[in-house]
């Protein structure tokens, strides 16, 4: 089960305590996401890294959301994501 949240919704990323509930979801979850699709953006370095540290190392970070390149899946790979969702997966996976 994915846990996914919005990253880039303006400001700085910040992550605060989300509740008894949320903690619950976390526990249950195969891996958090970075992002939606819904929001103004995509994934970021900063939050991928951040994911990571706070999920430690057993739990799954999916990158999804404006990855086009084999560099910026390569960045998200080195950040901890395990996971990368993209619709560029083709021109990602050949380098074109």
């Amino acid at each position: 089960m994915p846990v996914a949240g919005e990253t880039v919704c303006g400001g700085p990323f910040k992550m605060g305590p989300g509740g008894k509930g949320s903690n619950q979801a976390v526990a249950a979850a195969d891996f958090v996401k970075t992002s939606t699709g819904f929001g103004p953006g995509g994934a970021i370095v900063r939050a991928v890294r951040l994911m990571r540290k706070t999920v430690g190392p057993t739990m799954g970070v999916k990158s999804a959301g404006g990855i086009h390149t084999q560099e910026e899946a390569k960045q998200m790979i080195e950040a901890g994501a395990t996971r990368i969702g993209a619709s560029a997966g083709i021109a990602i996976a050949t380098g074109k």
